[in-house]
């Protein structure tokens, strides 16, 4: 009896987690959505595609969310993606000039 009874709750507890399909519906029900957030926040066409590119690619990756949060992971994903976008990305150029006026103070 206990058997059957851990086997019953493993079951129902798979099936509150979103599957890449459940995320896959969102994105297709949401798209213009997505796009239009993504070019809100980073107020650039390129960066809101590679935005939305980063969204819809970390969605396909599986994730444990509860289904019932999906959507709202969805966007929750989309804004992190456009902090990324914005944020600039230290280069080897301007850490190396960097590196010199700390060691050489005009």
């Amino acid at each position: 009896m206990h058997k059957q009874a851990r086997v019953q709750i493993a079951a129902s507890s798979e099936n509150l987690y979103a599957t890449c399909e459940d995320f896959y519906k969102i994105i297709d029900e949401d798209l213009n959505r997505i796009y239009q957030l993504s070019l809100l926040l980073t107020g650039d066409r390129q960066k809101a595609e590679n935005c939305c590119v980063a969204s819809i690619e970390a969605c396909a990756d599986k994730n444990r969310v509860f289904r019932e949060w999906a959507r709202a992971w969805t966007i929750r994903v989309v804004v992190e993606n456009a902090i990324r976008e914005l944020t600039p990305r230290p280069t080897r150029s301007n850490s190396s000039s960097l590196s010199s006026l700390l060691h050489h103070p005009a």
